[in-house]
């Protein structure tokens, strides 16, 4: 072979190991979003299915108190700012003034309505808060311990602070100071 030729053959491998680290490249960098995509997924049904579980351990047993502080964590995704817990089973209406922080909270509670008439849109009542985005699911029996009827928690190192107690009739959620 001559010198051009050995030139060219070097080139050709050349493009061809390129393509490959490319193409691997690629892909491996899809296949951790994607990983990461669906932890974040999981770790969200974890939250909702033990959150529910929660309420409905509490719910059956009248008069018990659960607190979830740094002795007994309640997790959640490191993704979110904060969770909001909405009075949506009542007659009592969520206050405009403790939704004004939060549009897309409000929008899925109010709708298109005034505030001061909330609840008529959506029964979600547990709201995953991030910059830019809620995630929502309803728990049954959800009653909030404030004169707004709303009540927002931050995340801290990955879970949250609060207190549940069962009344009988529904499960009363309360920050922890």
């Amino acid at each position: 072979m001559s010198k051009g030729q050995e030139i060219i053959g070097q080139i050709f491998v050349y493009m061809l190991s390129a393509a490959v680290i490319i193409f691997v490249v690629v892909y491996g960098y899809g296949a951790v979003k994607n990983f990461k995509q669906k932890s974040e997924e999981i770790a969200d049904i974890r939250f909702n299915q033990n959150l529910k579980e929660s309420f409905n351990r509490l719910y059956t047993n009248i008069g018990s108190t659960i607190v979830y502080d740094n002795n007994n964590r309640f997790p959640v995704s490191s993704n979110y700012k904060k969770v909001c817990f909405a009075e949506t089973d009542t007659n009592d209406y969520v206050s405009a003034e403790a939704l004004s922080s939060y549009p897309l909270i409000k929008a899925s509670i109010c709708g298109s309505g005034q505030c001061n008439n909330c609840n008529d849109c959506s029964r979600d009542n547990v709201f995953l808060v991030t910059d830019d985005m809620e995630k929502s699911f309803y728990i049954k029996n959800l009653e909030v311990g404030n004169n707004n009827n709303f009540l927002c928690i931050n995340v801290e190192n990955g879970h949250i602070n609060f207190k549940l107690e069962s009344k009988g009739k529904y499960v009363l959620v309360t920050p922890i100071d």
